[in-house]
């Protein structure tokens, strides 16, 4: 019963104790009492007043009638397919300070028999839920067992096609708040979290409840806002340590707006082992490009990277805001190259920040970027005919179809096309997108 109760909302066990107050059941003259269920804050504390009020067996109907009666369909048959399966190793729950009944054939058992609600004529309303006891000797009650059951079984099947939305509203509810507690924690605690542990939760919700994730509706962007909140200052140390031994790094920044607000999100990349690293620096919610500016001041400032003599460029989606930053920082690194690409912004960034993107996505789309930089670009859209890779002319393997690809050791630019330049040595490289509106290398 615990268990079954710690799954409702606070909303939910108000409704749940205020249900209380309309039941009637059997030889019980009084239900229980306002005062003694505002007491009973939690779950467990109530569970025990139900059960010293009503007894084992029918405290746990009352609480089935209840869950059904606040549409909390899937609570209550999952109470009463624990309670049926426990009926079938002992059919009797004895009450509270009840002895233990004789077992034999002859011994009358006192069991609960429903009673189905009926109408009074004189009052011209319906009758509360009651139930009465009833003795029976062993055969009678081996069919009493049956015929309970029975009942119980046409109740499910007749309540489950019209409650089955509640169901599966309440369940991807409690699933989504489960993937961000889970990140929530995992950060807090600064476990290193990569895409591929954000992709295992996200799997495993849907193998619980198929793809009914992707239709939910009540998820709202203040839960994502905390989970990057939380995030803003997860990075590891041995990163750290490798920015701050590299000869020089770079700052990338994109915005995004979560929650009505505005957010940048900054990654660094830098050289180790003669080779380029991009690692998610961190996030913050700003005003103006001063504020950003700021920030980034702030965060390389704590790390401890000397960004003044090292910080060789500042990259990013193309905002006006983010072109005024860039003007900023060159104020204190002259030498700093900046670069903006708003047409990438315009296609890649407005693919999961769509209005009409399902919540699901747009919360995998948007925490997996925090962890994985633009290596594979996210833009998928339906004219995006094909992408083909080539080298010194020929066809060589490289992204999926409608995958444009962002290699770390290759400067890119998009104007009207994907271009790009590789290291000294590796051959003449090229990109040709095949678009509804564009073709060309």
């Amino acid at each position: 019963m615990v268990r079954v109760l710690d799954e409702l909302s606070r909303t939910n066990i108000k409704r749940f104790k205020s249900k209380l107050n309309d039941v009637r059941f059997g030889d019980f003259d009084r239900n229980i009492g306002k005062g003694p269920l505002d007491k009973a804050v939690a779950n467990i504390d109530l569970a025990d007043l139900i059960i010293g009020h009503y007894g084992k067996l029918d405290g746990l109907r009352i609480v089935i009638k209840v869950l059904k009666d606040i549409n909390q369909v899937h609570l209550s048959t999952k109470l009463s397919e624990e309670t049926i399966s426990g009926i079938e190793e002992s059919f009797s729950f004895d009450p509270v300070g009840a002895s233990t009944p004789d077992t034999t054939p002859e011994a009358d058992v006192e069991v609960p028999v429903p009673v189905p609600v009926q109408k009074n004529k004189k009052r011209k309303r319906n009758r509360r839920l009651c139930y009465k006891s009833k003795y029976s000797n062993t055969g009678k009650r081996c069919k009493l067992k049956k015929r309970g059951k029975r009942l119980l079984d046409e109740n499910t099947e007749s309540s489950e096609g019209s409650e089955h939305h509640e169901i599966q509203q309440s369940s991807d509810e409690s699933i989504m708040k489960g993937i961000l507690s889970a990140v929530n924690t995992l950060s807090k605690l600064k476990v290193q979290i990569t895409s591929d542990t954000l992709g295992e939760l996200l799997q495993f919700a849907k193998s619980v409840r198929g793809e009914g994730l992707n239709s939910i509706e009540m998820f709202e962007d203040k839960h994502i806002e905390q989970v990057l909140l939380s995030l803003s200052g997860v990075i590891k140390e041995e990163i750290q340590e490798a920015v701050r031994l590299s000869p020089v790094f770079s700052v990338q920044a994109y915005k995004e707006i979560i929650g009505g607000r505005q957010w940048v999100i900054l990654y660094v990349s830098y050289l180790k082992d003669g080779q380029v690293k991009t690692s998610f620096l961190s996030i913050c919610s700003f005003e103006d490009a001063c504020s950003i500016k700021n920030f980034i001041d702030q965060i390389l400032q704590e790390k401890g990277f000397e960004y003044h003599e090292k910080l060789a460029a500042f990259l990013s989606d193309g905002e006006p805001v983010m072109c005024r930053v860039a003007e900023l920082l060159k104020q204190d690194c002259p030498c700093l190259i900046s670069h903006h690409c708003g047409y990438r912004y315009a296609i890649l960034p407005a693919f999961y920040a769509c209005e009409t993107m399902k919540p699901m996505e747009k919360f995998k789309e948007t925490v997996s970027q925090i962890f994985t930089f633009y290596s594979t670009s996210n833009g998928r859209f339906s004219n995006i005919l094909g992408i083909k890779l080539l080298r010194n002319g020929e066809e060589i393997a490289g992204p999926q179809q409608s995958d444009v690809a962002f290699h770390q050791d290759w400067p890119f630019h998009l104007t009207k096309s994907v271009a790009f330049t590789p290291a000294a040595g590796r051959g003449d490289y090229s990109c040709r997108v095949e678009h509804s509106t564009l073709t060309g290398d």
